[in-house]
């Protein structure tokens, strides 16, 4: 963007902030996961992967980050889909290693 001297940085930076994401088990223990980009990440979590992964392990690790990977494959599992799978996969250890 130094090509560009009259566009301030502000005004090309990212506006988004951290999210935490919280995956909750039946039996009350959570854990939580934290990553930026909050709102289109947040959709990406609570408008796609949510439905998939309510009523999954949580022990089973590999098996939900895999429900994710392969439920993004339409729109790509990189960029912005790769910090939602990661909030989720951290939540999910974190929960795991609580327990």
């Amino acid at each position: 963007m130094n090509r560009y001297p009259d566009i301030k940085r502000a005004t090309w930076d990212n506006p988004w902030r951290r999210t935490a994401c919280v995956v909750t088990a039946d039996d009350g223990t959570f854990g939580l996961g934290i990553t930026t980009h909050d709102a289109p990440v947040e959709q990406i979590i609570n408008g796609h992967f949510a439905s998939s992964l309510v009523g999954q392990d949580p022990m089973a690790t590999e098996k939900c980050w895999d429900i994710m990977r392969r439920i993004s494959a339409p729109y790509g599992s990189s960029g912005l889909t790769s910090y939602a799978i990661s909030a989720v996969d951290n939540a999910i250890w974190d929960l795991v290693l609580l327990r």
